[in-house]
């Protein structure tokens, strides 16, 4: 019975542990606890869908700006430290610079009884506007991890939560709080 317990409370520990999502290549935290405001760029994200995914050109465009809203609300929204969005064609002047370039996505599956979550691999950036420095960059492993609900039984919002996932380890980086 000792056995049971103790196996019991082992997986149950382990399931609450934290996860590494940013893999730091290299960080200035002091230059990063000084820039009072950021300005986010548009996600990038240059790659064409899996041909197994059987999703169409038009639906995975529309898609892409789905994620990228969700991306800039969520940065918008939280509390702290101010992000902004930043367009396509302009130049930041002051604060820094954030980037997140995705550079692979497995939008995982549902199927009533079967679920897999979504991930993805990317490339987070943070530049001072000014000096154009590198303060932060990192590896960054999102994956559909809690939150989402019902919508994470479709691919686009799965793969949304994934975003979101890297969104919320910059935030908690930086210092601010989920919105």
């Amino acid at each position: 019975m000792r056995i049971i317990a103790l196996l019991v409370f082992g997986l149950v520990a382990g399931c609450g542990a934290p996860r590494t999502i940013l893999y730091p290549e290299q960080a200035d935290i002091q230059a990063l606890r000084k820039v009072e405001s950021f300005q986010v760029k548009p996600v990038r994200n240059e790659f064409a869908p899996d041909p197994a995914w059987g999703i169409e050109r038009k639906e995975w465009t529309d898609t892409k700006l789905y994620w990228n809203a969700a991306v800039i609300k969520e940065f918008v929204e939280s509390k702290g430290r101010r992000f902004y969005e930043l367009p396509p064609s302009t130049e930041a002047k002051q604060g820094a610079i954030v980037e997140i370039e995705v550079l692979d996505i497995d939008i995982g599956n549902y199927a009533f009884f079967s679920y897999r979550p979504a991930k993805i691999s990317a490339v987070v950036t943070i530049t001072d506007a000014q000096t154009k420095k590198m303060l932060y960059k990192a590896k960054a492993q999102g994956e559909t991890s809690g939150g989402g609900g019902w919508e994470t039984t479709k691919w686009g919002s799965r793969t949304k939560f994934a975003h979101l996932d890297v969104v919320w380890a910059i935030l908690e980086m930086i210092g601010n709080e989920k919105p």
